[in-house]
């Protein structure tokens, strides 16, 4: 777990939640995050927070021994399932070295696929292992590395192209050249808590792209609150104001709902 130093209350939060949903056997180990003005040599076009990311994973990856690790941001709610599904997801891809327990696809078709197949999903108790070799997506605040894939990880962000490149954009990059293999948990088994919509990277206040961000993919998290959804959909609508966008979503809504036809 990536924490900072000042960050006591996130701490507890998401210790809380892993105390919470852990079975016996997997321990929570806290990675101190580095700090977004500590300098660092491979300053390149990174912002100083965005830097402090990427060094704080490479420390996680360090840290990684020949067991399967999840390394997880302070911001992260479990799933209870996700220590049971994540892991036997990766021993049935020998071929994987990184499984993603959430993320933020980047095409709308993929976004609008994931949405509708989650309830038949969850209500089957079933999940989809989808690989990122042609999939865009932004986010790294959670995702499960096989024992002994740290090191190739790491060695593959060593690259001199990737120096100035966001981490997780980095991650997206290698996954799609083949350098390493990554794909993605459905339903997922992580979602951001709501210590994710304040953030080193992103500022004191969460603006209307990550929280609309956020929204979704604790939307599609296998143990969503759709009470909480509720509220947090009345917010994200009163922060754009936009009428038109509202009632097109109602729209959107029926075309990704179980009721629409699958054929015409």
């Amino acid at each position: 777990m990536i924490n900072r130093d000042g960050a006591a209350e996130r701490r507890r939060n998401v210790e809380a939640s892993f105390a919470a949903t852990a079975p016996p056997g997997w321990e929570l180990v806290r990675v101190a995050a580095r700090e977004g003005a500590e300098p660092a040599a491979e300053a390149g076009g990174l912002t100083p927070a965005e830097r402090a990311c990427r060094l704080s994973h490479l420390d996680a990856l360090a840290m990684a021994g020949p067991e399967d690790v999840l390394i997880v941001e302070d911001d992260t709610r479990f799933s209870p399932k996700v220590f049971a599904v994540a892991t036997g997801m990766l021993a049935a891809a020998p071929d994987c070295d990184l499984l993603f327990t959430e993320l933020m696809p980047t095409d709308v078709r993929l976004l609008a696929d994931l949405a509708r197949q989650w309830p038949a999903l969850t209500r089957k108790g079933d999940f989809l292992m989808q690989s990122l070799a042609r999939t865009g997506f932004i986010g790294a605040s959670a995702y499960l590395v096989r024992g002994g894939a740290a090191a190739k990880i790491a060695a593959a962000l060593a690259a001199p192209e990737l120096a100035a490149v966001p981490y997780d954009i980095a991650l997206g990059k290698l996954a799609q050249s083949g350098t390493i293999q990554a794909r993605f948990a459905f339903p997922f088994l992580t979602a951001p808590s709501e210590d994710a919509d304040r953030s080193q990277i992103q500022g004191a206040d969460a603006d209307l792209r990550q929280a609309t961000l956020h929204a979704f993919r604790r939307l599609m998290f296998v143990d969503r609150d759709l009470a909480g959804s509720r509220a947090e959909m009345a917010r994200l609508t009163a922060a754009h104001g936009d009428e038109g966008a509202k009632l097109m979503g109602a729209v959107f809504a029926a075309l990704i709902s179980e009721a629409f036809p699958d054929s015409y």
